[in-house]
């Protein structure tokens, strides 16, 4: 697109007005060189609405139809006008950034337009606010009762903590309501909706102060839209603390779609409520699962813990309980009860003698080795204590000590010096009664 077709210097009057009559037939820019006001406003005035009709403008430089959508609204584009395909246009220009370039452009190539472009210091604003609200530098603040980019629609406010009902009547499409969120800032928005039909009205939530009508808003990006499906819909967002001041109107509409009702009945509840509540609710909720959880695992953990030391104590207990089994003159045993070598239940002697020389993978019961506390000789036993054989087994050779009992010689031997390196006195006793004995009888 040729926007260098057709320029128009645009030559002031002495009071900065100028104004004439131009068709859209081609795109036509024009140059503001001499203003020295503080602003430059723009206003046109379509003779039928069209929204393909386009109105830009930059300083020092022609505008540039690829940089449209970094242009700011209300000064470079009136981005907002076009989307609601309204018969007029509006910038508020800086008067005093150098020359100013003005382009106009449409698709309708058999449309007109009447341009007006004046200069002034005092601030003006689109339509001069419809009369429904305060002209400011930013632009207009509406009325609590009407809404739009220059307040050109009525609305119903929805206080926050209210509830409002409405009725559509007959030929009604749409209605408009706005909340004020400055109130707001930092708590959770939540409106509900509830209807007597079933998906006949369609909820739309503005981004921008662009009204768009229920068949614009389809894969639109400047709205967002909600349907009300069996009677009722929830709506909940969170107001944040760095809105602008600008946003913190917030415009909404509720359209009637299709419905055998002719008059649906809306009701609209509006509340709020702290962010910090809804943490609450969630920390307790998670408090409560740790109270649960917390104990549950340390009570498993310490089962274990428990299980654990039973076991290694039950095996502790076998393996010494073998470690006896397989050496009768261990140092538990030994240091036992000295006064009675019978103070354990159970006991088991073993040597190197012959038999195991014999048989030596042969496995005992252990009732063979276990003897009763007798008297105090073993004559009538006549066995050799130690080794529990007969004193005449294989001819053995036998020695009787100083107080009476009897026993092989070579059992007798290995006993005392079992007992001599493990004694600090080097001493022995009798095996039998435990008096001690004269060595110098045994070897």
């Amino acid at each position: 697109m040729n926007f260098a077709k057709s320029q128009i210097l645009v030559d002031f009057s002495e009071n900065d007005y100028w104004t004439t009559l131009f068709n859209t037939s081609s795109p036509i820019t024009f140059k503001v060189t001499s203003l020295k006001e503080e602003y430059c406003y723009v206003k046109i005035e379509l003779f039928s609405k069209d929204p393909t009709f386009l109105l830009m403008a930059d300083y020092k430089i022609r505008p540039n139809i690829n940089l449209i959508s970094q242009y700011k609204q209300g000064e470079k584009i009136d981005r907002i006008s076009q989307l609601e395909n309204r018969g007029t246009r509006f910038l508020k220009l800086k008067g005093k950034l150098g020359t100013i370039y003005i382009t106009t452009t449409a698709d309708n190539i058999y449309n007109q337009y009447q341009i007006t472009i004046t200069g002034n210091n005092e601030d003006q604003c689109d339509n001069e606010c419809n009369y429904g609200g305060v002209c400011k530098s930013d632009g207009c603040f509406c009325q609590s009762s009407f809404i739009g980019n220059d307040c050109h629609q009525s609305a119903v406010e929805l206080p926050s903590g209210s509830e409002r009902d409405v009725d559509f009547l007959v030929d009604e499409t749409i209605k408009f309501f706005s909340i004020d969120l400055s109130y707001l800032i930092g708590q959770k928005l939540k409106l509900e909706f509830e209807t007597d039909c079933d998906d006949c009205l369609t909820i739309i939530i503005y981004k921008t102060k662009a009204l768009l009508g229920p068949e614009d808003s389809l894969n639109s990006n400047y709205t967002y839209l909600f349907y009300i499906t069996d009677g009722s819909s929830t709506i909940q967002t969170y107001v944040p603390q760095t809105l602008a001041a600008s946003q913190q109107i917030l415009y909404l509409a509720v359209s009637k779609q299709y419905s055998i009702y002719e008059t649906p009945h809306l009701s609209i509840k509006c509340n709020y409520f702290s962010e910090s509540n809804d943490d609450d609710d969630s920390t307790d909720y998670s408090n409560k699962l740790l109270y649960i959880i917390i104990p549950t695992v340390f009570g498993s953990i310490l089962c274990f813990i428990i299980i654990g030391c039973l076991l290694r104590r039950k095996r502790t207990y076998t393996s010494q309980a073998a470690q006896v089994a397989q050496d009768p003159f261990s140092q538990q045993t030994r240091n036992g009860n000295a006064q009675d070598p019978f103070s354990q239940q159970n006991r088991m002697v073993a040597f190197h003698n012959p038999i195991q020389q014999q048989y030596p993978q042969q496995k005992f019961p252990v009732s063979q080795f276990l003897w009763q506390k007798d008297d105090n000789n073993n004559d009538d036993n006549d066995k050799c204590i130690i080794c529990l054989m007969s004193l005449n087994h294989y001819n053995n050779q036998t020695i009787k000590i100083r107080c009476g009992h009897v026993f092989h010689r070579n059992c007798i031997v290995e006993w005392c010096q079992k007992q001599i390196s493990s004694k600090k006195d080097h001493q022995s006793d009798c095996p039998y009664c435990r008096q001690p004995m004269n060595l110098n009888e045994i070897f």
